[in-house]
């Protein structure tokens, strides 16, 4: 919602562009959610349609909120109203390195960088034939994958909230040690500036002096 933040929010639409870009290149339809007043600002001027915004999410959300956010995913989905559901935001890996990247939020388990991978790989369940189930696999899975859909968004939240902080840290930090630099560059103009008017004027006073003599 908030500029002040360096790169933050340009990486991220970048991509999110690209990838809009690359699945209208396969004749996929796109519908777009957007997160933050500066990405439906940005694909407002862009002129890109957004179906849904939400502006309300930020430093004080609540797992309520990337819950809500999911469920609609999760029945757009089950009812077949779309196919691949992605998540775009900025990845925290450590204080020192956060990246934007393309998440696989449904089906789950697609994910990664590769522009092919994450749109077009299958997700195929691993299970040996000797492995019992109690209950049956579709019932644990109908009951876990909404959980993990969830925990998916929620952390994606999380991360891109906590990396915009990291981010304006940096921006911050820079801006200061820039006005830092600035107000040496300048006491240092405004020393030499008064040295020389002051010089001057003792000149000034001396070649009078010397005149009177």
């Amino acid at each position: 919602n908030r500029g002040l933040c360096g790169g933050y929010n340009s990486n991220v639409l970048r991509m999110a562009r690209q990838r809009i870009e690359y699945h209208k290149s396969k004749n996929r339809e796109v519908v777009l959610h957007v997160i933050g007043k500066k990405g439906v600002a940005f694909f407002r001027f862009q002129k890109i349609p957004v179906a849904q915004k939400y502006e309300n999410i930020d430093d004080t959300f609540q797992y309520s909120d990337a819950e809500s956010i999911a469920r609609h995913f999760i029945y757009e989905f089950s009812k077949g109203s779309l196919d691949v559901v992605e998540i775009i935001s900025t990845v925290y890996y450590s204080s020192a390195k956060q990246k934007p990247e393309i998440i696989g939020l449904l089906p789950v388990g697609v994910s990664g960088t590769d522009e092919e991978v994450k749109a077009d790989a299958a997700v195929k369940p691993v299970m040996h034939s000797n492995s019992l189930f109690e209950p049956a696999p579709d019932k644990i899975l109908e009951k876990l994958l909404p959980h993990i859909v969830r925990s998916i968004m929620f952390r994606s939240l999380l991360e891109a909230v906590t990396s915009e902080q990291i981010f304006r840290r940096i921006a911050m930090k820079s801006a200061t040690d820039s006005a830092g630099d600035m107000l040496k560059n300048l006491t240092r103009s405004y020393n030499r500036i008064r040295q020389a008017s002051i010089t001057q004027e003792l000149s000034e006073i001396v070649a009078g002096a010397d005149a009177i003599g």
